[in-house]
């Protein structure tokens, strides 16, 4: 009684990275909420589980679970950095690894990253009458996605101010130049707009 829950269809068909399973972490800036201005990060971290996925198993948080601060736990050395550094990756590495998997060089590209971007933006559009946007003010968000077998994005959840700690060597020359994306982004608009109102 009044805790919150949230009730999620379980991903029975997960694509699976070295018989793991992954979530991608997608950024997406928001400068404007009516009209909807959303910005894509096109760099995603890839998250992979501690330990081969497996329905047999299913409260093995570490083969169920991507999170990073879940599967730390699973290392045998305590927040050994060397395994949370394996466990996450650059988008590149599921872009080769899609392209190994159906042939084409593009899946990424012109299949995957389109269709994650719908998810997004359909997302954002649900809650666009909800959000009170103040001029002039942006929000970055975590978008957590997963692949099912059929290359169906899938969102999991959205984080509003999102984590971007250097938690692994991959997620933190990410993170730096997305923050370097999101100020010019923030800066030209806020430049743009102060020159409209001067002229």
């Amino acid at each position: 009684r009044g805790a919150g829950r949230v009730v999620q269809k379980y991903l029975e068909n997960p694509l699976l990275i070295a018989g793991r399973k992954f979530d991608v972490r997608c950024w997406v800036l928001v400068t404007s909420w009516n009209p909807l201005v959303v910005w894509f990060y096109q760099d995603c971290i890839i998250r992979l589980c501690a330990d081969p996925w497996s329905l047999s198993h299913i409260g093995n948080r570490f083969a169920h679970l991507s999170n990073v601060s879940v599967n730390k736990a699973a290392d045998t050395k305590a927040n050994s950095s060397e395994n949370q550094d394996a466990r996450v990756k650059e988008g590149a590495f599921l872009q080769a690894h899609l392209a190994g998997l159906t042939g084409r060089a593009s899946t990424w590209e012109s299949e995957v990253l389109p269709k994650m971007k719908e998810v997004a933006v359909a997302a954002l559009r649900a809650a666009q009458n909800e959000v009170r946007h103040r001029k002039g003010s942006f929000e970055l968000y975590g978008f957590d996605i997963m692949l099912d077998d059929d290359l169906t994005p899938w969102l999991l959840e959205i984080n509003l101010s999102p984590d971007l700690s250097h938690s692994t060597s991959v997620k933190s020359g990410i993170a730096e130049r997305m923050v370097d994306s999101l100020l010019s982004i923030v800066v030209d608009l806020g430049l743009e707009a102060a020159n409209r109102c001067q002229a």
